[in-house]
């Protein structure tokens, strides 16, 4: 089943990658602070916080590395 949603994204400041809502850069892990417009992601369950969150290599609610391949 794919799950989309439309939410607010930023753009990290460690790695320049844009960043859908929460705390943490999706593909680094980094800390983020700047709203920078909406987007229509599509979306997983973190398996560390539970949280649904862009499907990316980090959960940007928690940080979790999101390695799901060895599941």
């Amino acid at each position: 089943m794919e799950m989309t949603m439309t939410i607010e994204h930023m753009i990290c400041q460690h790695c320049g990658a844009e960043v859908p809502f929460g705390k943490y850069c999706s593909e680094c892990g980094t800390k983020v602070l700047s709203h920078q417009g909406s987007e229509q992601y599509q979306t997983t369950f973190c398996v560390n916080c539970g949280a649904m969150t862009p499907d990316a290599k980090y959960c940007s609610r928690c940080g979790y590395e999101k390695d799901y391949q060895h599941f």
